[in-house]
C-alpha cells in the first residue's frame, strides 16, 4: 500500500518557516495534503498545541486527484523572508506564490492579484504545469485556539470545517481509480472531521 501524506503542522517537508519577520507575517507554518484533491500551505504565528494558531495567509492548491503522488510532489512549505508558498516536485519548485507583506499583492507565475484583508488564497489547476491560477481569495476567522483544532491539533481541518466555501473548494467527494480501502477510509475520515456542522 502507497504511504498516505499527513498534514504536517510544523512546516519540516521545506525549510521555510524562520525567524518572524518584520510586518504581520510568519513565524510558523505547516504544510500537507487536505483531500486526494488538495493540498495547503499556511503560515502564521503562534503554536496549535500552546495558545493557538493566527493564520496570516492560506493557500490551497486544487488538482486531479491523487496529484501530489502521480507528480511525485517532494515537499511543501510556506514563510521564509519572500513569504513564499512553495510545492517541490523531485527536489525542484514546481508551484510558488509569494505574499508581499507591505502592498498585499500576491503573485502566482504571471498573476498578480490583491489580497487586501484576506487570508486564504485558492488556486485550481495546480497539477498541470504552467497553469495553476489563482481563482478566488477568501478571509475566515484566522485565530484557531487549541479549543477549536480540536484532538489533532491541525488548524487548517478547523478552518474549513468553519466555512462551506472552503469545505467545498477541497472536494472531498473525489476519489482516484488506483485508491485501495484503507486510503479510502483515511480521506473519508478526515473528510468527516472537515465537514461544516450546521
Amino acid at each position: 500500500m502507497k504511504a498516505i501524506l499527513t498534514l504536517s503542522v510544523v512546516c519540516t517537508c521545506v525549510a521555510l518557516v524562520g525567524a518572524q519577520q518584520s510586518g504581520t507575517f510568519s513565524s510558523s507554518g505547516g504544510a500537507g495534503p487536505l483531500t486526494r484533491s488538495v493540498i495547503a500551505t499556511w503560515a502564521g504565528q503562534g503554536s496549535p498545541t500552546s495558545g493557538g494558531v493566527r493564520i496570516d495567509v492560506l493557500v490551497l492548491w486544487r488538482g486531479k486527484p491523487g496529484w501530489p503522488e502521480r507528480l511525485g510532489i517532494s515537499g511543501m512549505g510556506a514563510g521564509g523572508s519572500e513569504h513564499a508558498h512553495i510545492v517541490k516536485r523531485r527536489g525542484e519548485d514546481f508551484l510558488r506564490l509569494t505574499v508581499d507583506p507591505k502592498t498585499r499583492q500576491v503573485r502566482l507565475g504571471g498573476q498578480e492579484l490583491p489580497l487586501g484583508d484576506g487570508n486564504v488564497v485558492l488556486v485550481d489547476d495546480a497539477d498541470l504545469p504552467g497553469a495553476a491560477h489563482i481563482v478566488d481569495v477568501l478571509r475566515v476567522d484566522p485565530v484557531v485556539t487549541a479549543e477549536r483544532s480540536g484532538p489533532t491539533a491541525e488548524p487548517v481541518t478547523a478552518l474549513v470545517k468553519a466555512s462551506s466555501a472552503l469545505f467545498e473548494f477541497v472536494r472531498c467527494a473525489a476519489e482516484s481509480v488506483d485508491t485501495t480501502d484503507a486510503e479510502r477510509q483515511h480521506w473519508l475520515a478526515l473528510c468527516r472531521e472537515m465537514e461544516p456542522r450546521p
